[in-house]
C-alpha cells in the first residue's frame, strides 16, 4: 500500500529538528510498523509543508496517524 503524507508546520519559531521522525498508521484491520519519514530536503521547517511517499502494509480504513 502506498501512503501519501503531508505534514504542515505552524508559524512558531523552533530549533531545527536533528532527530529522526517516525510515523505509525492505525487502521481498522491492523497497524503499520514504525515508518521513518526520510526526505532529501530539510523537513519540518517553520511555515512549511513536508511531503512523503511511504510504502507499507494495508491497514484498512485509516483511523489515526501518530508522529514521534
Amino acid at each position: 500500500m502506498i501512503y501519501f503524507v503531508e505534514v504542515e508546520t505552524g508559524d512558531e519559531q523552533i530549533d531545527p529538528l536533528d532527530s529522526p521522525i517516525y510515523m505509525q498508521v492505525y487502521g481498522t484491520t491492523t497497524t503499520t510498523p514504525k515508518l521513518f519519514l526520510e526526505s532529501k530536503q530539510m523537513s519540518f521547517k517553520q511555515n512549511s509543508v513536508s511531503k512523503f511517499t511511504i510504502s507499507s502494509n494495508n491497514v484498512g480504513e485509516v483511523k489515526s496517524i501518530i508522529l514521534f
